[in-house]
Parts: C-alpha cells; structure tokens; sequence
C-alpha cells in the first residue's frame, strides 16, 4: 500500500508527500479548519513578527526548539507508532501485533522510552505553550495580537507526560507527509 502511495504520487506530482490527504482537502475544498482538533504543548513559545512571519520567542528557544524536532521525528516514526499500538493490542486484546521475542521488539522498546524521556526532559521546570495546530497547514496557530494563545502550562512536564498520547496527533501534523 505504501508503495503504491508513492507511486501515485510520483505521477500527481505531490513530490512523493502522499496523495491521500491533498485529495480528500482538494475533494472537500478545505482550505482553512474552523476548529482546529489538534494540539501541541511547546516548551518554547512562539511569536508572529511584524510581518506576520512565524519565529521564536528567543535565541534560547532555537536550541530548544532544534532538540523537539529530532524527537519528533523519532516519537512519530513508523516504527515507534507501531509500538505504541503493539502496547495497546496487548493491554486490551492480549496479543501483541509483533514478535516480541526478537530482539528487534525490545531494542525498539528501550529506544522508544529513551526517547520520550529525553522529550519529557524539555519541559522540566519549564513552562509549556499550548497551541492548537492549523490541521490543513500542519503549523501552530498563533494569536497575531499575542493575548489569548498560547495558553501557559505550569509545571508542564507531568502535563505532558499525561496528555502525549493525545498531542502525538498534533505532533504528526507539524512533521508533515
């Protein structure tokens, strides 16, 4: 299926980013969603400069902002999605999705905890930025006048320790096709 999807895409152009979603938003002529579903806590914040161009709060932010993007691209990887749902096939249906006794399994077990620890690491006693993500563009919305988004999280490492299975949707937007 996967190769499929490339190949058609290859044929409509779309640079091989997939076809899926830019038909159905072509199909259903979404342009803008009304009510954004999707979200993602920050451990930086983000500001919209006097030309309306997206950036950071400060210098400070962009090495921040570089470590949340390699995690990520590693939490939302093919290979940790498959992870997290292979824990739920087990803790709700009692069978695992894969062969949990090769050792690739377990070797992406551990890299797959190692991996949110360090995320969870960038919101210790720090606050965090709620936004919600502009689900045709994959981009947080930030309020232009700076007063209602985003909204502080305090403490937000638990935070976000609870609420990541919930913001991986957000996250998967913000990293694209």
């Amino acid at each position: 299926l996967r190769q499929l999807d490339e190949v058609m895409a290859e044929r409509f152009c779309l640079q091989g980013r997939g076809f899926v979603g830019p038909i159905c938003r072509t199909l259903f002529n979404v342009t803008e969603a009304t009510f954004p579903t999707s979200f993602v806590l920050l451990p930086y914040r983000l500001l919209r400069d006097n030309t309306g161009r997206l950036g950071l709060e400060s210098g400070e932010a962009a090495e921040i902002a570089m470590e949340f993007a390699d995690s990520l691209l590693k939490l939302t990887s093919t290979r940790s999605i498959v992870q997290v749902l292979d824990k739920k096939a087990i803790r709700h249906h009692g069978k695992s999705l894969v062969d949990e006794t090769s050792d690739e399994w377990w070797k992406l077990q551990t890299e797959q905890k190692e991996h949110l620890s360090r995320f969870l690491s960038l919101y210790e006693n720090r606050p965090a930025y709620l936004y919600f993500i502009d689900e045709y563009t994959g981009i947080p919305i930030v309020d232009e006048q700076g007063t209602s988004y985003p909204l502080v999280i305090k403490e937000a490492e638990d935070v976000v320790r609870k609420v990541f299975p919930l913001m991986l949707t957000g996250m998967l937007l913000m990293r694209g096709d």
